[in-house]
């Protein structure tokens, strides 16, 4: 049985069950913003320091992830149409190297 399921067996309906899902969400942002400002206000400086320093390298880290995943994104789609680009080119070439080479088996008389 999935959770989808078990919800319907409950006799929730999909207005409901969005709203169990949204007041889920809020009461963690909440609670999560009552911890975090309790724990900050309990810190000394040099553990703020840290936890900044952390937050730093954290972000850094996503901003990172975020270029790098471009980049990729960006030179697979360049390294594609490159591909098909000399893919053409290379055709073209053989045919007419192909028809110039047939083009001088005449025979010589």
């Amino acid at each position: 049985m999935t959770h989808g399921q078990l919800l319907v067996d409950v006799g929730l309906t999909s207005t409901e069950r969005g709203y169990n899902v949204i007041m889920k969400l809020f009461l963690g942002i909440i609670i999560g913003v009552f911890v975090g400002g309790y724990l900050a206000s309990n810190m000394t400086e040099e553990q703020r320091v840290k936890v900044g320093e952390a937050t730093g390298k954290a972000a850094g880290a996503v901003k990172q992830s975020k270029v790098v995943s471009s980049v990729t994104d960006n030179a697979s789609k360049v390294t594609d149409e490159v591909s098909d680009r000399v893919t053409a080119v290379v055709d073209s070439a053989g045919d007419k190297l192909a028809d110039t080479i047939s083009a001088d088996d005449t025979p010589a008389t």
